[in-house]
């Protein structure tokens, strides 16, 4: 056999690895519960109110971690991974190694200069190399749920703007954004305006579009180069704007296969 015989040709779907992050309250927990056969890794309160399949709450980085192990090593029927919070995990994981080490600042750990952050940044390319394990495995749908800042950021092309952002450290962030399949940015549909307030000041007003404070969807991609939101897809074809909702998700994502 030509090792020429084992080329494949076509798009070759998997489950998806998002990260799904947003304000509190917006309908991240109950997008990721009305995924197929949920089973939730509660790193923090907020899930009383939906009924869901979940493990206790996790009270350390190692009780965290062993659930990871055993949803990838044992066998189960759950077809989808929700982590509620990721922001939440990555606490534990500071407190962890932070502990390991006798100390309260990671900047002292492993003897310092930086070294704390280098185990941080190694731990955190373990845990995205078993949730892929877990995905490939046990064909399961990943979501990591996070919650949002707004960080004010410099562009050398528009100066100073406000960004909104995953509340994570930017090496945990920059290693989602990369390996992930999706960044989505969940929010309320809202609508701006300038008026002329005098002056040549401007305000700027909001209004909720739907009901309800405004329809929640999921926002795809970043807006651009200096975009107001960090998000991305990895599919191609999938729409900048989506209700949030996990069937209108699926269904979208779906669609992508077909062009």
């Amino acid at each position: 056999m030509s090792i020429f015989d084992t080329i494949t040709r076509g798009k070759t779907p998997k489950p998806p690895i998002i990260l799904l992050y947003g304000q509190e309250g917006v309908g991240k927990s109950t997008f990721a519960a009305k995924a197929p056969n949920t089973i939730f890794i509660p790193t923090e309160d907020g899930l009383n109110e939906i009924d869901c399949a979940k493990f206790p709450i996790s009270k350390s980085y190692g009780e965290f971690k062993e659930k990871l192990l055993a949803l990838r090593d044992e066998e189960h029927e759950f077809q989808t991974l929700a982590i509620d919070s990721i922001s939440a995990a990555e606490r534990m994981l500071f407190r962890y190694i932070c502990d390991r080490y006798g100390v309260s600042n990671i900047l002292d750990a492993a003897g310092g200069y930086g070294k704390g952050y280098k185990e941080y940044t190694e731990e955190w390319l373990n845990i995205f190399e078993l949730l892929s394990e877990i995905r490939d495995k046990r064909n399961m749908s990943v979501i990591l749920i996070g919650h949002c800042d707004v960080v004010r950021v410099f562009s050398p092309r528009i100066g100073q703007y406000d960004q909104f952002q995953p509340r994570l450290y930017k090496k945990a962030m920059d290693i989602l954004v990369e390996s992930t399949d999706g960044v989505f940015f969940a929010t309320r549909k809202v609508r701006k305006t300038e008026e002329a307030s005098g002056f040549n000041k401007k305000d700027v007003r909001t209004e909720a579009i739907g009901r309800d404070g405004g329809d929640r969807i999921i926002i795809t991609d970043g807006g651009g180069i200096d975009g107001p939101q960090i998000a991305k897809r990895r599919f191609e074809g999938l729409p900048q704007e989506l209700p949030l909702d996990w069937n209108a998700f699926v269904q979208a994502w779906q669609e992508t296969y077909k062009n």
